[in-house]
């Protein structure tokens, strides 16, 4: 047989099938279309660059100029709007403390007729929910009359909380609560209304330990103009809330309370987030906006681009008004952001680029006169130069019409080409017929064919693969011969162990028997003979005759219930392995005075089917008489615990130990370790063995569960 190997690792171009076809096809287009392509395409390159540079430029320079205009735009109106929400918070306040300065007289006209019923959920007094502006009281267990007259006084309250609800259109919530546990509510949220009655029960949270109430109440300097709280999460509704709010105070100065203005945090932000979506996707001047104070903490923030700004806030932390949402992007891990952050805070308005997950943005921002928080609007780079690639655009169809004339004249060219294409291929398909020809011969199954093909292009590299699946062919069929062998000695394996069973019942029996003849039948034979001479005698018949014969009897009826034992353990239908080998290892230690150790780590039951039980007890007994007869000691550990599959079972002792080879070259028959190897291998379990002379045996046992 005939196979050799061709040089056909790494051939080079010149040398391949497919590069001489390229070659051929690339001197006839060279020769026609490449000079005139190339004058063509470098004209309107050299045109497209100056074009699209050109435009970025104008393109960038108005995009920023009017990206700053409009965040300054944009703060004058959010600097107006919080203005003139902190007047209105300012002018219920003021009402509020008119009341309290002419309580009385405001009590004895109240505006409605207001009832409260406490309900048994959270112990709070409520109106019914049918009535517009909420009332609630949980300041004590009862309703006393001064607390009475207070909530009858503060009715004339109501139409300013409405009237302002109105005028506010971005608030969802006008409020006052005061210090003596009342608050007043009023909403046209229904879904907002309906939670109000959901509050929890004021030993769990009281609304006078919220953001609104303790940004007054807390120690320290008071500061008793309108203010805004720091974001908050609700008590009535899904996500954070600021609220504007003024205090309410007595002539004397003292503070009663607070008259509040609740804004959401997503209706804050919601004109400042783009309105691109998946349906409209076309590019978007601006993508979305935020506010935070002068400290750089975060007053709004849109909770979709939280990631895009290295934000990791869990909104379930967050229960009562008293949870703070405290995020400050100046003390932010990304330097990048940390630094451009602290430029905006230093800046009244700043205009700068900052690159975030691989993406350039544009940050344009301005401080708000008022409250002093800074206006930060986000736009991609790529919007603001949205016209450029429509520039690139209009210049890339230019150039694909050109194309189009380009490849009508190839087209020419290659008719021209395939001519010389065919007269190649002429020369090439002869070896691929000998190829051919060599396949169905091994299909046939005549392997004393090579190729004789001597190439170093794709036809010399296929004739050598030919070759060298002939081969691995040949080889195979030495490989299917040896693996026949390998099944033939595992038969002969399987004949053995059959062997050894056989052997093994005989060995039971004889062993039966010899117990029998030993024990049972010469005991029954002594008591035979015993009451024999009872019978035979004249005299009277003693009791403590009478007694003797009874131990012989009991002592038979004792050896063959033993017998019974040894044969069928009732212990495996009673219980689990772990406890028949308990028992096992008991028994050893009381019938021969061993000082085996017993070490149960199972904490379930372990499923085995009922074979493999018998299998690993019978193990088990055939290593106890092991360490007995061949270990010289009278120590051993045995082990038992289990994984999510299998069950393990560690015997060890520190005998004599024994020479592993000598064993493996004996493999005696009966129940011995080649047995109960074999047999562990049966039930996809298996044996293993770790021992030398004088250093003691370590027999592992897996079985699966």
């Amino acid at each position: 047989m005939d196979i050799k190997t061709s040089e056909t690792m790494n051939p080079r171009i010149g040398n391949s099938l497919t590069g001489k076809l390229l070659i051929l096809i690339f001197f006839s287009l060279v020769i026609t279309i490449v000079p005139l392509f190339l004058i063509v395409q470098g004209a309107f390159q050299r045109f497209g660059d100056y074009a699209d540079t050109t435009n970025s430029q104008q393109i960038k320079h108005i995009s920023i100029v009017a990206l700053s205009a409009l965040v300054t735009e944009q703060a004058q109106k959010y600097d107006q709007a919080f203005t003139r929400i902190k007047i209105a918070a300012t002018l219920m306040a003021q009402t509020a403390t008119d009341i309290y300065a002419n309580l009385e007289l405001y009590a004895a006209s109240p505006i409605g007729k207001i009832s409260l019923e406490q309900q048994t959920s959270n112990h709070i007094f409520f109106t019914p929910p049918s009535h517009p502006i909420i009332t609630a009281f949980w300041g004590e267990q009862k309703i006393s009359s001064d607390i009475q007259k207070e909530i009858q006084a503060l009715s004339h309250l109501d139409v300013f909380l409405k009237k302002t609800r109105e005028l506010i259109p971005e608030s969802i919530a006008t409020h006052i609560i005061t210090t003596s546990g009342i608050g007043r509510y009023y909403t046209q949220n229904p879904i907002t209304k309906k939670q109000c009655f959901n509050l929890p029960p004021p030993g769990e949270f009281d609304l006078r330990n919220g953001e609104p109430v303790q940004m007054f109440s807390k120690p320290g300097p008071r500061n008793y103009q309108a203010q805004w709280t720091n974001p908050y999460k609700d008590d009535v509704i899904d996500g954070f809330m600021m609220t504007a709010a003024a205090p309410i105070v007595d002539t004397a100065g003292n503070f009663l309370g607070i008259a509040g203005i609740d804004i959401p945090m997503a209706s804050m932000v919601k004109d400042l987030v783009s309105e691109q979506t998946e349906e409209n996707p076309g590019p978007k001047t601006i993508l979305f906006g935020f506010l935070m104070d002068k400290n750089g903490r975060l007053i709004a923030f849109p909770e979709q681009y939280f990631t895009l700004f290295d934000i990791e806030i869990d909104t379930h932390q967050f229960s009562y008004s008293r949870d703070i949402l405290n995020c400050n992007l100046s003390a932010s891990k990304n330097p990048d952001l940390k630094k451009a952050i602290n430029q905006i805070l230093d800046s009244k308005t700043h205009l700068l680029h900052l690159n975030l997950l691989n993406e350039t943005y544009v940050l344009a921002s301005s401080r708000l006169s008022e409250t002093g928080w800074h206006l930060v609007l986000v736009s991609r780079e790529k919007n603001l130069l949205s016209s450029v690639h429509e520039t690139r655009t209009a210049l890339k169809k230019n150039l694909s019409r050109i194309s189009g004339y380009y490849l009508l004249y190839s087209a020419i060219v290659l008719l021209m080409a395939i001519l010389f294409i065919y007269l190649a291929v002429r020369l090439i398909i002869q070896p691929i017929k000998e190829l051919t020809a060599l396949t169905r011969r091994v299909s046939e199954g005549d392997l004393s064919m090579s190729s004789q093909i001597r190439r170093k292009d794709e036809i010399g590299i296929l004739a050598d693969a030919y070759n060298q699946m002939i081969a691995k062919i040949i080889q195979s069929e030495k490989s299917e011969t040896a693996h026949v062998r390998a099944l033939e000695k595992q038969a002969n394996q399987l004949k053995n162990l059959n062997e050894h069973l056989v052997f093994s019942e005989e060995l039971e029996r004889k062993n039966i028997a010899s117990d029998l003849h030993d024990s049972i039948a010469q005991t029954l034979a002594i008591g035979i003979s015993k009451l024999k001479t009872i019978t035979e005698s004249e005299n009277s018949i003693h009791q403590n005759e009478l007694l003797e014969l009874q131990g012989f009897l009991e002592q038979a009826i004792r050896e063959i219930r033993s017998l019974i034992y040894n044969l069928s353990p009732p212990i495996l239908d009673d219980f689990d392995i772990d406890i028949a080998i308990g028992f096992l290892i008991e028994e050893s230690n009381e019938k021969h005075h061993t000082d085996f150790r017993y070490i149960n780590n199972l904490e379930e039951m372990v499923d085995l089917k009922n074979a493999l039980k018998v299998t690993l007890y019978r193990g088990i007994g055939e290593l106890i008489a092991n360490i007995l007869k061949h270990a010289q000691t009278q120590t051993a550990e045995f082990e038992i615990s289990a994984t999510a599959d299998h069950l393990l079972i560690r015997v060890e002792d520190k005998g004599c130990g024994m020479d592993l080879k000598r064993v493996e070259e004996m493999k005696g028959c009966g129940f011995g370790l080649y047995s109960i190897s074999e047999r562990m291998e049966n039930f996809g379990g298996r044996m293993e063995i770790f021992s030398a002379p004088g250093q003691g045996t370590k027999i592992l046992l897996t079985a699966p569960i």
